[in-house]
């Protein structure tokens, strides 16, 4: 796979973006036909916060816990 710019150190948002794309391609890769957990890559001026995590079976959990995530970037804001 090619991979345009610096990916491997990031600087521009646009790098960022794509870095994380590839990251997670590699992933599937990787771990296909397993489910793969969410991640999220929030950037801050204060720098990056990552979370990764599981998302329950049950659907008004999964909203919940996705809520929260939303609440914790906003909050970071």
């Amino acid at each position: 796979m090619a991979k345009a710019g610096r990916l491997d150190n990031p600087i521009t948002f646009r790098e960022l973006v794509l870095a994380d794309l590839y990251r997670g391609q590699r992933l599937v890769e990787k771990i296909h036909p397993d489910p793969i957990d969410p991640q999220f890559r929030i950037a801050t001026a204060k720098g990056d916060v990552w979370i990764a995590m599981q998302l329950p079976a049950d659907l008004g959990e999964r909203n919940r816990h996705l809520a929260m995530v939303s609440d914790f970037m906003a909050w970071r804001l």
